[in-house]
């Protein structure tokens, strides 16, 4: 890649570093957004009224300075963006709402036990009168069977009337949590409201975009499409998430498969899936590229309405159009036969859609994106020249050459893209997936079956048994697909879990992949020294981390709802004492505790669980029990833990915890014997503010876990 041909490619990472410095020190002053508009006049002015000659003397200041207006700029689109900050925002009109008219603006999502809709709010009223207003909110209406038909009728565009005030979104309440707050913040959605579902009206439809209205609807028509063809609901849900992104019909089992053969990527349509498609474009349409007169026009034009016609049919997701804007730009680069560098291409795209929304870099698809397809241009050319199959079978038939040579570029570009993306994933999923290779020569291959076959089934859905005969056979290979992934999660080691790196460990990783690709690039031993110190640094900083988590002995209750916990961690081990619908809750046990034990270096093997129902002398740490109160004691420290209403005289301890409104009248406690109170989440919120108001009047304080999250105690050094 020269530097000089990828002026795009600068453009780009002064504009991600502007949305960076914003994000990071939230520079929120209207002075970025006037000193960007003085840097912009500034290089303006210097572009037209200076010579040649000028020009090239001073080419560095006059790029610098383009840079730097290109930050400002980041800076400026990233603080416009962010609409809480808006004068018409509605929490910033008024303390509270009464009621408030908004739009939904996202297709509705049927919950279990709830419906999920974005909302886009137009009006508010507080202090007795309308305001318009501006912001979204995140409502959830709760499942009524009086009100289930409207409920399910709902759809994007209709204006909603809604009863009561909306609330500020909350942090994670356990730490390493997934944090939803931020996740919902860069969607420009700060709060959030639960009513019952006699609490809203509909007051008409009023879609504030018809194209992204038109695009809801030729999915679910697509949906219905295909659940029609494919009747096994396992397959139908694998197919729906393939080609059309509907991930709701995916259940938690084929989740964890996909994501532990490293083969989830296949479940969210990106770049892959639209690669496929340009691919099949490209063979299918190839004859009219022939033609002498405007061939090429027409193929183009062909292809940008086939693609563009697919990002409509997956709901315009943020990933497809990304992918469909980088491929639109290099069918117009093909066309208008410029050679330009594919890097600045991709450059484009990304500084197009970061102009749209700068809070999409912070999107782990986004990421995932841009580091795979930047890892397989550059990398899969030269893992697969690294092999020269004709050289080792110089007479084999064409057929099998052609055979392995398939198989071997499907590894070229699984190894390449894991070099771009692993570091991501151990920073974000903890995980790393043994055999993604293996797993990669399956999916691939039958995704891309699946995903033309689909979309045959799509295109005679209008003949039915034509339909239902291909939705059969592509029901076949998505079975085969699923049971190849079984039996890969089950081979012994297929992943590795519990992994933590730091945000800081994540870029030694990528400075070294970087460092060496520079090596072999420019052949300087200077970038192999630099690329060993950054090992070194990462190694070191591993190792502190160990000798940390090594001596660490911690005493934490995590927020589980209504559901009981207590846990000890020593070491690398945890110990964990439950209600067993916790226990066997693998998926509420991996979205609490997983991220947290991997940051304490606690695999999920290394974890002992026991029910709190049936605690028997087998629990390693030593206690007392008596109906209901447990007593521990831990690294020299007493922790009571109260289940129930007792009328026992309670022991002295350094830590109670009461459960399951077990007081009610905190005067009757004798503060004296207890050094810190903790009440956990099983309390009501009633008996919480109740104990915590009556505490306050007594110049005590209680730890509320409802409203100041998890308690942790690090007991290690405490004694």
């Amino acid at each position: 890649m020269k530097w000089s041909a990828t002026p795009f490619v600068r453009i780009v990472l002064a504009l991600i570093v502007g949305i960076l410095l914003y994000a990071y020190f939230d520079l929120s002053s209207p002075f970025w957004t006037v000193l960007c508009v003085l840097f912009s006049v500034s290089y303006v002015f210097v572009l037209y009224f200076t010579t040649p000659v000028q020009k090239r003397k001073w080419n560095f200041a006059f790029g610098l300075l383009a840079l730097l207006a290109t930050t400002l700029f980041g800076i400026s689109i990233t603080h416009q963006k962010k609409e809480i900050h808006w004068e018409q925002h509605f929490s910033n009109l008024c303390d509270s709402i009464s009621y408030y008219e908004a739009i939904v603006s996202e297709e509705p999502q049927e919950k279990t036990n709830h419906f999920k809709i974005e909302l886009t709010v137009k009006k508010v009223f507080c202090q007795n009168i309308w305001k318009e207003a501006k912001g979204n909110i995140l409502l959830y209406i709760k499942k009524s069977e009086a009100k289930t038909a409207s409920l399910k009728s709902l759809q994007y565009g209709d204006r909603l009337l809604i009863v009561g005030s909306p609330q500020a979104t909350s942090p994670p309440p356990n730490p390493q949590q997934f944090d939803f707050q931020r996740y919902l913040a860069n969607q420009q959605i700060y709060h959030q409201q639960f009513i019952e579902a006699d609490k809203f009206r509909i007051l008409g439809h009023a879609p504030p975009n018809r194209i992204v209205e038109l695009a809801i609807q030729l999915r679910q028509k697509a949906s219905l499409a295909l659940q029609n063809a494919i009747h096994e609901q396992e397959e139908y849900a694998v197919v729906s998430a393939l080609v059309l992104g509907i991930k709701d019909h995916l259940d938690n089992a084929i989740r964890s498969t996909y994501s532990h053969t490293g083969a989830m990527h296949v479940l969210a349509v990106s770049g892959l899936h639209v690669g496929i498609l340009f691919q099949i474009l490209t063979w299918l349409l190839a004859w009219i590229k022939k033609s002498k007169k405007y061939g090429n026009w027409i193929f183009l034009s062909i292809v940008l309405l086939c693609l563009w016609f697919y990002a409509l049919l997956t709901g315009l997701s943020p990933s497809v159009l990304r992918a469909v804007i980088m491929f639109s730009l290099v069918a117009l680069a093909n066309t208008i036969q410029r050679n330009s560098s594919i890097y600045n291409t991709i450059a484009i795209s990304a500084f197009l859609i970061l102009c749209y929304d700068p809070y999409l870099l912070f999107s782990v698809s986004f990421q995932l994106s841009y580091t795979a397809l930047l890892a397989i241009i550059y990398f899969q050319p030269k893992i697969f020249h690294c092999w020269h199959i004709e050289d080792s079978f110089p007479h084999m038939n064409k057929w099998l050459f052609q055979t392995i040579k398939f198989f071997w570029s499907i590894t070229c570009v699984s190894l390449a893209a894991q070099l771009g993306t692993f570091p991501i994933g151990l920073f974000y999923f903890h995980q790393f997936p043994v055999y993604f290779l293996f797993s990669n020569l399956v999916v691939i291959p039958l995704a891309t079956v699946i995903f033309s076959g689909s979309l045959l089934t799509l295109l005679f859905s209008w003949v039915p048994f034509l339909a239902v005969g291909i939705g059969f056979l592509v029901e076949k290979v998505v079975w085969l697909q699923n049971e190849a992934l079984f039996f890969m999660e089950h081979l012994p080691y297929a992943v590795i879990e519990g992994i933590h790196i730091s945000l800081g460990e994540t870029l030694l990783i990528y400075t070294t992949i970087l460092l060496l690709a520079m090596l072999f690039a420019f052949q300087k031993i200077s970038y192999l020294y630099y690329a060993v110190a950054c090992t070194v640094l990462f190694f070191i900083s591993q190792m502190q981390e160990f000798f940390e988590q090594k001596n660490q002995a911690i005493f934490y209750i995590f927020h589980s709802g209504k559901v009981l916990n207590m846990n000890f961690l020593e070491g690398n081990q945890n110990i964990m004492l439950a209600d067993s619908s916790l226990i066997y809750d693998d998926y509420q046990v991996r979205n609490l505790f997983y991220n947290y034990w991997s940051y304490k270096g606690v695999s999920p093997e290394k974890v002992k669980y026991f029910n709190i129902s049936s605690l028997e002398n087998g629990f390693p740490i030593p206690f007392y029990r008596e109906k209901e109160l447990v007593l521990f004691s831990y690294h020299q420290k007493k922790i009571l833990w109260l289940l129930e209403k007792t009328e026992i005289d309670l022991p002295s301890a350094d830590f109670l915890l009461i459960s399951k409104n077990a007081v009610r009248d905190v005067e009757k406690l004798d503060f004296s014997k207890f050094k810190t109170i903790i009440l956990d989440a099983s309390n009501s919120y009633y008996n919480s503010k109740k104990l915590s108001s009556q505490a306050k009047k007594l110049g005590m304080s209680l730890y509320i876990i409802r409203e100041q999250g998890a308690f942790i105690k690090e007991l290690a050094n405490d004694n």
